[in-house]
Protein backbone atom coordinates (compact mmCIF):
# COMPACT_ATOMS: atom_id res chain seq x y z
CA UNK A 1 0.00 0.00 0.00
CA UNK A 2 1.19 3.71 -0.88
CA UNK A 3 1.52 5.42 2.27
CA UNK A 4 1.11 8.41 0.38
CA UNK A 5 -2.60 7.19 -0.12
CA UNK A 6 -3.60 5.59 3.09
CA UNK A 7 -7.91 4.72 2.68
CA UNK A 8 -10.32 5.15 5.16
CA UNK A 9 -11.21 1.46 4.95
CA UNK A 10 -10.51 -1.88 3.58
CA UNK A 11 -11.26 -5.44 3.85
CA UNK A 12 -8.49 -7.57 5.17
CA UNK A 13 -8.39 -10.58 2.41
CA UNK A 14 -6.05 -13.31 1.63
CA UNK A 15 -5.00 -16.55 -0.08
CA UNK A 16 -7.32 -18.33 2.87
CA UNK A 17 -10.68 -16.53 0.95
CA UNK A 18 -9.47 -17.55 -2.17
CA UNK A 19 -9.05 -20.95 -1.50
CA UNK A 20 -12.59 -20.97 0.30
CA UNK A 21 -13.99 -19.81 -2.62
CA UNK A 22 -11.88 -21.89 -5.76
CA UNK A 23 -13.95 -25.03 -3.04
CA UNK A 24 -17.23 -23.29 -3.77
CA UNK A 25 -16.52 -22.70 -7.21
CA UNK A 26 -15.36 -26.40 -7.83
CA UNK A 27 -18.34 -27.83 -6.63
CA UNK A 28 -20.58 -25.45 -8.59
CA UNK A 29 -23.07 -24.82 -5.74
CA UNK A 30 -22.93 -21.24 -5.43
CA UNK A 31 -26.24 -20.18 -3.95
CA UNK A 32 -27.16 -20.79 -0.67
CA UNK A 33 -26.15 -24.39 0.58
CA UNK A 34 -23.68 -26.22 2.64
CA UNK A 35 -21.19 -23.10 3.84
CA UNK A 36 -24.11 -20.94 4.59
CA UNK A 37 -25.43 -23.80 7.68
CA UNK A 38 -21.82 -24.09 8.25
CA UNK A 39 -21.75 -20.64 8.31
CA UNK A 40 -24.70 -20.33 10.39
CA UNK A 41 -22.80 -23.35 12.83
CA UNK A 42 -19.86 -21.34 13.21
CA UNK A 43 -21.20 -18.30 13.59
CA UNK A 44 -24.19 -19.57 16.34
CA UNK A 45 -20.61 -21.94 18.71
CA UNK A 46 -18.69 -18.24 18.64
CA UNK A 47 -21.66 -15.62 20.08
CA UNK A 48 -23.04 -18.57 22.32
CA UNK A 49 -26.61 -18.70 21.55
CA UNK A 50 -29.23 -21.67 20.25
CA UNK A 51 -30.13 -19.45 16.66
CA UNK A 52 -28.51 -17.95 13.98
CA UNK A 53 -30.16 -17.13 10.51
CA UNK A 54 -27.37 -15.99 7.61
CA UNK A 55 -29.12 -13.64 5.39
CA UNK A 56 -27.62 -11.26 2.25
CA UNK A 57 -27.20 -8.23 4.44
CA UNK A 58 -27.59 -6.66 8.07
CA UNK A 59 -31.00 -4.64 7.11
CA UNK A 60 -32.42 -8.15 5.45
CA UNK A 61 -32.13 -9.49 8.85
CA UNK A 62 -32.97 -6.78 10.81
CA UNK A 63 -36.36 -6.88 8.28
CA UNK A 64 -37.05 -10.55 8.96
CA UNK A 65 -36.66 -10.30 12.87
CA UNK A 66 -39.17 -7.19 12.99
CA UNK A 67 -41.72 -9.36 11.00
CA UNK A 68 -40.82 -12.28 13.46
CA UNK A 69 -41.52 -9.83 16.43
CA UNK A 70 -44.71 -9.09 15.12
CA UNK A 71 -43.90 -5.35 14.54
CA UNK A 72 -46.41 -3.49 12.21
CA UNK A 73 -48.31 -0.30 11.47
CA UNK A 74 -49.14 1.54 14.86
CA UNK A 75 -46.11 0.06 16.63
CA UNK A 76 -43.04 2.30 18.09
CA UNK A 77 -39.31 1.16 17.21
CA UNK A 78 -36.98 2.95 19.33
CA UNK A 79 -33.68 3.99 17.39
CA UNK A 80 -30.76 6.37 18.33
CA UNK A 81 -30.24 8.83 15.26
CA UNK A 82 -26.87 8.90 15.35
CA UNK A 83 -26.50 5.65 12.95
CA UNK A 84 -26.10 4.74 9.41
CA UNK A 85 -30.04 5.22 7.29
CA UNK A 86 -29.97 1.02 6.79
CA UNK A 87 -31.02 1.00 10.68
CA UNK A 88 -33.90 2.91 9.41
CA UNK A 89 -35.28 1.40 6.64
CA UNK A 90 -36.56 -2.23 8.01
CA UNK A 91 -38.59 -0.11 10.34
CA UNK A 92 -40.36 1.80 7.65
CA UNK A 93 -40.60 -1.99 5.37
CA UNK A 94 -42.99 -2.81 8.69
CA UNK A 95 -44.98 0.00 8.68
CA UNK A 96 -43.69 0.53 12.17
CA UNK A 97 -43.10 4.07 13.44
CA UNK A 98 -39.60 5.20 14.06
CA UNK A 99 -39.13 6.89 17.31
CA UNK A 100 -35.83 8.46 17.23
CA UNK A 101 -34.12 9.48 20.50
CA UNK A 102 -30.68 11.26 21.31
CA UNK A 103 -27.44 9.89 22.07
CA UNK A 104 -25.02 9.81 24.99
CA UNK A 105 -22.14 12.74 24.54
CA UNK A 106 -19.76 10.19 25.97
CA UNK A 107 -20.21 6.68 24.85
CA UNK A 108 -22.00 7.93 21.54
CA UNK A 109 -24.61 5.08 22.22
CA UNK A 110 -28.54 5.37 22.64
CA UNK A 111 -29.43 7.61 25.92
CA UNK A 112 -31.04 5.89 28.51
CA UNK A 113 -32.84 8.71 30.00
CA UNK A 114 -34.35 9.84 26.56
CA UNK A 115 -35.72 6.30 25.61
CA UNK A 116 -37.43 6.30 29.31
CA UNK A 117 -39.22 9.65 28.08
CA UNK A 118 -40.37 7.76 24.55
CA UNK A 119 -40.82 4.62 25.93
CA UNK A 120 -44.90 4.25 25.47
CA UNK A 121 -47.47 1.17 25.33
CA UNK A 122 -47.19 1.31 21.67
CA UNK A 123 -42.95 0.68 22.20
CA UNK A 124 -42.91 -2.99 20.82
CA UNK A 125 -38.69 -3.12 20.44
CA UNK A 126 -35.96 -1.20 21.15
CA UNK A 127 -32.44 -0.70 18.23
CA UNK A 128 -29.64 -0.68 20.37
CA UNK A 129 -26.71 0.09 18.19
CA UNK A 130 -23.10 -0.36 19.95
CA UNK A 131 -21.75 2.30 18.32
CA UNK A 132 -18.18 1.97 16.29
CA UNK A 133 -17.94 -1.70 18.85
CA UNK A 134 -18.06 0.42 21.93
CA UNK A 135 -20.92 -1.45 23.68
CA UNK A 136 -23.44 0.34 24.87
CA UNK A 137 -25.03 0.05 28.50
CA UNK A 138 -26.88 -3.16 28.03
CA UNK A 139 -27.95 -4.07 31.93
CA UNK A 140 -29.55 -0.36 32.44
CA UNK A 141 -31.39 -0.58 28.88
CA UNK A 142 -32.82 -4.10 30.07
CA UNK A 143 -34.02 -2.94 33.03
CA UNK A 144 -36.47 -1.30 31.07
CA UNK A 145 -38.20 -4.86 29.83
CA UNK A 146 -38.39 -3.50 26.61
CA UNK A 147 -37.50 -6.21 23.50
CA UNK A 148 -34.04 -5.45 22.82
CA UNK A 149 -32.46 -5.63 19.17
CA UNK A 150 -28.67 -5.45 19.27
CA UNK A 151 -27.18 -3.54 16.65
CA UNK A 152 -23.84 -5.57 16.51
CA UNK A 153 -22.75 -4.60 12.86
CA UNK A 154 -19.77 -2.56 14.17
CA UNK A 155 -19.16 -4.80 17.41
CA UNK A 156 -18.50 -8.43 16.29
CA UNK A 157 -16.39 -9.49 18.88
CA UNK A 158 -16.59 -7.50 21.72
CA UNK A 159 -18.18 -8.06 24.85
CA UNK A 160 -19.74 -6.99 28.24
CA UNK A 161 -18.72 -8.66 31.46
CA UNK A 162 -21.09 -7.11 33.34
CA UNK A 163 -23.31 -9.81 31.68
CA UNK A 164 -21.34 -12.87 32.73
CA UNK A 165 -18.79 -12.05 30.24
CA UNK A 166 -21.22 -12.75 27.26
CA UNK A 167 -20.20 -11.52 23.70
CA UNK A 168 -22.46 -8.94 22.11
CA UNK A 169 -25.08 -10.07 20.27
CA UNK A 170 -26.18 -12.52 22.74
CA UNK A 171 -27.52 -9.97 25.46
CA UNK A 172 -31.08 -8.99 23.99
CA UNK A 173 -33.89 -10.59 22.02
CA UNK A 174 -32.00 -10.79 19.25
CA UNK A 175 -29.13 -9.52 17.31
CA UNK A 176 -28.22 -8.70 13.69
CA UNK A 177 -24.37 -8.23 12.44
CA UNK A 178 -23.13 -7.26 8.75
CA UNK A 179 -20.56 -8.57 7.05
CA UNK A 180 -20.23 -5.62 4.35
CA UNK A 181 -16.76 -5.45 2.68
CA UNK A 182 -15.46 -2.99 5.82
CA UNK A 183 -17.55 -4.38 8.47
CA UNK A 184 -15.67 -6.35 10.95
CA UNK A 185 -15.38 -9.45 8.55
CA UNK A 186 -16.25 -8.68 5.52
CA UNK A 187 -18.10 -11.57 2.84
CA UNK A 188 -18.84 -8.12 0.46
CA UNK A 189 -22.65 -8.55 1.51
CA UNK A 190 -24.03 -10.24 3.58
CA UNK A 191 -25.34 -10.20 7.39
CA UNK A 192 -26.72 -12.63 10.32
CA UNK A 193 -29.87 -12.79 12.66
CA UNK A 194 -28.88 -14.59 16.12
CA UNK A 195 -31.16 -15.05 19.10
CA UNK A 196 -31.93 -17.77 21.80
CA UNK A 197 -35.93 -17.67 20.99
CA UNK A 198 -36.86 -20.76 18.97
CA UNK A 199 -39.85 -19.23 18.12
CA UNK A 200 -38.68 -16.11 16.78
CA UNK A 201 -35.99 -17.81 14.68
CA UNK A 202 -38.04 -20.41 13.65
CA UNK A 203 -40.60 -17.08 11.95
CA UNK A 204 -37.57 -15.77 10.65
CA UNK A 205 -36.24 -18.99 8.61
CA UNK A 206 -39.77 -19.48 7.38
CA UNK A 207 -39.61 -15.86 5.85
CA UNK A 208 -36.50 -16.55 4.32
CA UNK A 209 -37.41 -19.75 2.98
CA UNK A 210 -39.46 -18.29 -0.41
CA UNK A 211 -39.30 -21.08 -2.79
CA UNK A 212 -41.22 -24.24 -3.22
CA UNK A 213 -43.95 -23.88 0.01
CA UNK A 214 -47.40 -25.51 0.32
CA UNK A 215 -48.58 -22.58 1.46
CA UNK A 216 -48.59 -18.66 -0.05
CA UNK A 217 -47.22 -15.62 1.87
CA UNK A 218 -44.81 -12.61 1.32
CA UNK A 219 -41.75 -14.06 1.24
CA UNK A 220 -38.52 -12.50 1.24
CA UNK A 221 -35.32 -13.50 -1.39
CA UNK A 222 -32.76 -12.59 1.87
CA UNK A 223 -30.36 -15.89 1.05
CA UNK A 224 -26.89 -15.53 1.78
CA UNK A 225 -24.89 -17.43 -1.03
CA UNK A 226 -22.18 -20.19 -0.89
CA UNK A 227 -19.54 -18.02 -2.19
CA UNK A 228 -20.25 -14.99 0.33
CA UNK A 229 -20.46 -17.74 3.45
CA UNK A 230 -16.49 -19.43 2.11
CA UNK A 231 -15.42 -16.01 2.78
CA UNK A 232 -17.34 -16.02 5.60
CA UNK A 233 -15.97 -18.87 7.23
CA UNK A 234 -12.38 -17.93 6.55
CA UNK A 235 -13.13 -14.23 7.83
CA UNK A 236 -14.13 -16.01 11.30
CA UNK A 237 -10.64 -17.83 11.34
CA UNK A 238 -9.26 -14.66 12.15
CA UNK A 239 -11.56 -12.70 13.79
CA UNK A 240 -9.47 -12.94 16.90
CA UNK A 241 -6.35 -11.62 15.32
CA UNK A 242 -8.64 -8.20 13.83
CA UNK A 243 -9.56 -7.91 16.82
CA UNK A 244 -6.29 -7.97 19.04
CA UNK A 245 -4.95 -6.07 15.44
CA UNK A 246 -7.61 -2.80 15.89
CA UNK A 247 -6.69 -2.68 20.07
CA UNK A 248 -3.17 -2.42 19.05
CA UNK A 249 -3.57 0.13 16.34
CA UNK A 250 -5.96 2.08 19.07
CA UNK A 251 -3.59 1.77 21.47
CA UNK A 252 -0.32 2.87 19.35
CA UNK A 253 -2.91 6.20 18.32
CA UNK A 254 -3.63 6.67 21.96
CA UNK A 255 0.03 6.93 22.77
CA UNK A 256 0.83 9.30 19.86
CA UNK A 257 -2.27 11.60 20.00
CA UNK A 258 -2.39 12.21 23.64
CA UNK A 259 1.48 13.49 23.66
CA UNK A 260 -0.34 16.55 21.24
CA UNK A 261 -3.07 16.62 24.04
CA UNK A 262 -6.05 14.67 21.88
CA UNK A 263 -8.71 13.38 23.64
CA UNK A 264 -9.29 9.37 22.60
CA UNK A 265 -11.86 7.34 22.35
CA UNK A 266 -13.55 6.48 25.25
CA UNK A 267 -13.67 3.24 26.60
CA UNK A 268 -16.59 1.57 29.16
CA UNK A 269 -15.36 0.10 31.94
CA UNK A 270 -15.54 -3.50 32.25
CA UNK A 271 -16.05 -3.77 27.86
CA UNK A 272 -13.93 -4.91 25.25
CA UNK A 273 -14.18 -2.51 23.19
CA UNK A 274 -14.02 -3.74 19.06
CA UNK A 275 -12.50 -0.89 17.69
CA UNK A 276 -14.63 -0.79 13.96
CA UNK A 277 -14.03 2.78 14.09
CA UNK A 278 -11.29 4.95 15.65
CA UNK A 279 -13.10 8.48 16.31
CA UNK A 280 -11.38 11.83 17.24
CA UNK A 281 -13.86 15.16 17.90
CA UNK A 282 -12.00 18.05 15.20
CA UNK A 283 -11.52 21.60 16.38
CA UNK A 284 -12.15 22.88 13.26
CA UNK A 285 -14.96 21.90 11.12
CA UNK A 286 -15.25 17.91 9.72
CA UNK A 287 -15.12 19.45 6.09
CA UNK A 288 -11.61 20.93 6.80
CA UNK A 289 -10.61 18.24 9.01
CA UNK A 290 -11.13 15.55 5.85
CA UNK A 291 -9.52 18.36 3.70
CA UNK A 292 -6.12 18.68 5.46
CA UNK A 293 -5.68 15.09 6.49
CA UNK A 294 -6.38 14.12 2.21
CA UNK A 295 -3.86 16.40 1.74
CA UNK A 296 -1.13 14.79 3.80
CA UNK A 297 -2.08 11.53 2.04
CA UNK A 298 -5.05 10.05 4.47
CA UNK A 299 -8.33 9.73 4.16
CA UNK A 300 -10.48 10.48 7.02
CA UNK A 301 -14.84 10.60 6.84
CA UNK A 302 -17.78 11.44 8.77
CA UNK A 303 -18.26 7.99 10.76
CA UNK A 304 -22.37 8.55 10.19
CA UNK A 305 -23.11 10.05 6.81
CA UNK A 306 -26.18 11.72 8.37
CA UNK A 307 -27.87 11.47 11.58
CA UNK A 308 -31.73 9.78 11.24
CA UNK A 309 -33.24 13.37 12.82
CA UNK A 310 -32.46 15.34 10.16
CA UNK A 311 -33.17 13.00 7.66
CA UNK A 312 -36.77 12.52 8.93
CA UNK A 313 -36.58 16.45 9.87
CA UNK A 314 -37.13 16.15 13.40
CA UNK A 315 -36.39 19.30 15.48
CA UNK A 316 -32.61 19.48 15.80
CA UNK A 317 -32.96 20.98 19.85
CA UNK A 318 -34.14 17.32 20.74
CA UNK A 319 -30.64 15.82 19.70
CA UNK A 320 -28.24 18.18 20.72
CA UNK A 321 -25.23 14.84 21.45
CA UNK A 322 -26.25 13.49 17.66
CA UNK A 323 -25.54 17.56 16.69
CA UNK A 324 -22.59 17.97 17.97
CA UNK A 325 -21.21 14.22 16.96
CA UNK A 326 -22.24 15.47 13.31
CA UNK A 327 -20.43 19.09 13.89
CA UNK A 328 -17.43 17.60 15.48
CA UNK A 329 -16.38 13.37 15.01
CA UNK A 330 -14.00 12.00 12.57
CA UNK A 331 -13.51 8.74 12.04
CA UNK A 332 -9.54 8.06 10.83
CA UNK A 333 -8.28 4.57 9.25
CA UNK A 334 -7.84 1.39 11.74
CA UNK A 335 -7.99 -1.65 9.61
CA UNK A 336 -6.33 -4.83 10.43
CA UNK A 337 -3.77 -5.21 7.32
CA UNK A 338 -2.46 -1.08 8.45
CA UNK A 339 1.49 -1.78 8.47
CA UNK A 340 2.64 -0.50 11.75
CA UNK A 341 4.75 2.49 10.01
CA UNK A 342 1.52 3.07 8.20
CA UNK A 343 0.08 4.09 11.87
CA UNK A 344 2.15 6.12 12.82
CA UNK A 345 2.19 8.07 9.67
CA UNK A 346 -1.59 8.58 10.45
CA UNK A 347 -0.95 9.26 14.30
CA UNK A 348 1.52 11.98 13.52
CA UNK A 349 -0.66 13.37 11.03
CA UNK A 350 -3.43 13.06 12.74
CA UNK A 351 -1.94 14.80 16.20
CA UNK A 352 -0.44 17.87 13.70
CA UNK A 353 -3.99 18.45 11.81
CA UNK A 354 -5.74 17.76 15.04
CA UNK A 355 -4.15 20.14 17.15
CA UNK A 356 -3.08 22.66 14.65
CA UNK A 357 0.23 22.60 15.42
Amino acid sequence: MDMKKIPHSLPTLGKEELEMVREVLSSNYIAQGPKVEELERVFKDYLGVEYTLATNSGSSALHLLLLAMGVGTGDEVIVPSYVCAAVLNPILYVGATPRVVDIDGQDLNINLKEVKKQANPKTKALIVVHTFGQSADVNSLLELEIPIIEDCAHSLGGNYPPRAGRRLGGLGTASIFSFYATKMIATGHGGMLASNSCTLMEKARDLREYDEREDYQVRYNYRMTDIEAAMGLSQMQKLDYFISRRCEIAATYDRILEDYGLEIPYRRKGSAHAFYRYVLKTRQTVEETIKSLDARGVESKRPVFKPLHQYLHLDSGGFPNAEEAHRTIVSIPIYPSLSQEQVEYIARNVGEVFSGS
